[in-house]
């Protein structure tokens, strides 16, 4: 009996302590194990599938010397001086899936076929007659049976692209291809140019 009556009373603290702490967890009184927060999925998370037949060349450098032709998987750099090397290059899946990826967040397909920075007034410090042009570039993408070709001839004010313009998000899809391009180990191994361009 007396054992009966001593456990009551710690079977009644027992489901009371469990009632507390069971409505401070559902009133978010208690942190919540991170183990058991749901991760929210992140956007891109999965890369966007590439289209059947989807491939791109690209061309830049002073008068477009500088060719990855993914179709071909080549990649020709200009010697300047020297005769054209040509090399194989491919691209992995990862690397193709982001590029198509840019190449569909900047509307590509949209674009004007020539680009062109707008040109400030005659009397403006930034007028056409004080451009910077030191390459050309130009992207032919084909994907889901069309294709796409898109020139600029690099020139920009001197105070610069405006930024989020065609021009701009145009030059870095370039400048990212070409990172890529100069991570290759194969791109590594060619030899510089002798001389340059003025």
């Amino acid at each position: 009996m007396r054992q009966k009556g001593f456990a009551a009373p710690i079977i009644s603290i027992t489901i009371i302590a469990f009632a507390v702490v069971l409505a401070a967890y559902y009133f978010g009184k208690l942190p919540i194990s991170k183990t058991l927060q749901p991760t929210p999925a992140t956007q891109n998370e999965t890369p966007i599938p590439v289209p059947a037949g989807f491939s791109f060349i690209i061309r830049y450098g002073a008068g477009q010397g500088d060719v990855l032709d993914t179709s071909e998987g080549t990649y020709t750099k200009d010697m300047v001086m020297d005769p054209s090397i040509t090399i194989k290059m491919l691209l992995s899946d990862e690397e193709k899936s982001k590029i198509y990826q840019k190449i569909l967040e900047i509307n590509f397909f949209d674009y004007p076929n020539m680009l062109e920075v707008p040109h400030p007034s005659s009397t403006d410090k930034n007028s056409i007659s004080s451009r910077l042009c030191d390459a050309q570039y130009e992207l032919k993408v084909v994907a889901n049976a069309k294709v796409k070709k898109v020139n600029w001839d690099g020139c920009v004010p001197v105070g610069g692209i405006p930024k989020g313009g065609q021009v701009d998000r145009f030059e870095k899809l370039i400048r990212y291809i070409q990172t890529i391009i100069e991570s290759k180990t194969e791109y590594k191994k060619l030899p510089a140019p002798r001389g340059g361009y003025l």
